[in-house]
């Protein structure tokens, strides 16, 4: 296996809602993975194994037919299913990041799709485990709040929680071309001046004075020399993380607690998931 689970996540109960040819991609994919483990005896290969019974038990239980039932039969023989390809990623250095990619002869989620390959991601954090299945759907684009905001420091590892509703600001950083009018010579040939920027993310999040006292942590990480990396988790299911220290004035509103959390730093913010 190229992933790692957090300890106290291996039994953590997740729930997902699939169709039944989605449910067969899966299972058909997990089969040619178990082949390979067994090819070369690992052991990881009970778990895969135990996976692909689960996906295939979902099958039989909720689409299966009674021999008086006038309908077709799914077929749960996952050697027949055309699968191309299975990937295990991860994108990130928290290991409780999960992504799971499968191609499906060219479809988003079988022979009904749009074409291209969908994505099962899996997101064991701190509000509770998250599990999506997103492909190329032209039709829809997903917004809302940022759930949860988790660092990683030498001064320790913690969360912020965003107030809903509220606007979250992206910057992913990067070169940026001079936006000058004038930037042109004689010939009409442009004149491109291109400078680094940093990338930065602000929201308002929530401040508990009594018990986690989320402004002074990010006043502690502000003074500090050393960065750390700051992971921002989107409702949608994407997930953002850069490597950076907290910005600007720490200001808290003791009538709302409340306080403006932003965070910048050097090279990119990436997508991780």
């Amino acid at each position: 296996m190229s992933y790692q689970v957090k300890t106290q996540d291996l039994q953590k109960v997740i729930s997902i809602t699939l169709t039944a040819e989605q449910l067969e991609t899966i299972a058909g994919a997990l089969e040619m993975y178990c082949i390979g483990l067994a090819e070369h005896n690992d052991p990881s290969l009970k778990y895969a194994a135990d996976a692909q019974n689960v996906i295939i038990n979902a099958l039989e239980s909720n689409f299966g037919i009674d021999s008086d039932d006038d309908y077709t039969e799914i077929d749960a023989d996952c050697n027949q299913l055309p699968i191309s390809d299975l990937k295990i990623v991860v994108g990130s250095d928290m290991p409780e990041y999960i992504q799971i990619e499968y191609i499906t002869n060219g479809h988003q989620g079988g022979d009904a799709g749009y074409g291209g390959y969908a994505t099962l991601k899996i997101h064991a954090g701190s509000c509770g485990a998250i599990v999506s299945l997103n492909g190329n759907n032209p039709q829809e684009i997903d917004g809302g709040d940022i759930i949860e905001i988790t660092y990683n420091h030498t001064l320790g590892s913690g969360v912020f929680y965003p107030k809903s509703a509220e606007d979250s600001n992206f910057d992913l950083g990067g070169f940026r071309g001079n936006d000058d009018a004038n930037a042109v010579d004689g010939s009409g040939r442009s004149i491109r001046s291109l400078n680094r920027a940093r990338w930065s993310f602000d929201t308002l999040v929530s401040w508990d004075m009594n018990t986690d006292n989320e402004l002074q942590k990010l006043t502690d990480m502000a003074e500090s020399p050393v960065e750390g990396t700051w992971t921002f988790t989107s409702v949608n299911g994407s997930v953002w993380q850069g490597k950076g220290a907290p910005v600007g004035d720490h200001t808290g509103n003791g009538n709302a607690s409340t306080f403006t959390l932003k965070v910048s730093g050097g090279s990119k913010m990436k997508k991780i998931l």
